[in-house]
């Protein structure tokens, strides 16, 4: 495992002495219809376990409604609209299964990168 509390996910929330380390960014690539966004991340940059979606940080209304292989299905409400090229930032339910899936780690405070870290562990096989 990569380290529940180290890097944690929505799972843990209850946990308040924690925060959610591990991210993932993603883009809007597509916009088929009102309340629709299809982002670039998808199940194979995630750790998808049941019915258990990431969540949408800073994102009012949005959510995820399905995760395919190479995309992610969006919903937004209105209240925060989606368009082509807009950034989204998912928090995801469950990390452990997401560490060796990267060759780097890009560890960011207060939206500055402080640090690049190697993962020598890589090796993703799906």
């Amino acid at each position: 495992e990569g380290g529940t509390y180290g890097l944690m996910g929505t799972r843990y929330d209850y946990l308040e002495e924690f925060q959610i380390a591990n991210k993932v960014l993603g883009t809007v690539i597509s916009t088929p219809r009102p309340g629709v966004a299809i982002g670039d991340v998808g199940a194979r940059a995630l750790s998808v376990m049941g019915d258990d979606m990431p969540s949408v940080e800073a994102m009012p209304g949005v959510t995820v409604e399905r995760i395919l292989d190479e995309h992610i299905v969006l919903r937004t409400d209105g209240t925060t609209p989606l368009e082509v090229g807009d950034k989204f930032i998912l928090l995801p339910w469950y990390q452990d299964l997401l560490v060796d899936r990267w060759d780097h780690y890009i560890a960011v405070r207060n939206g500055v990168v402080e640090q690049v870290l190697d993962i020598p562990g890589r090796g993703c096989t799906q």
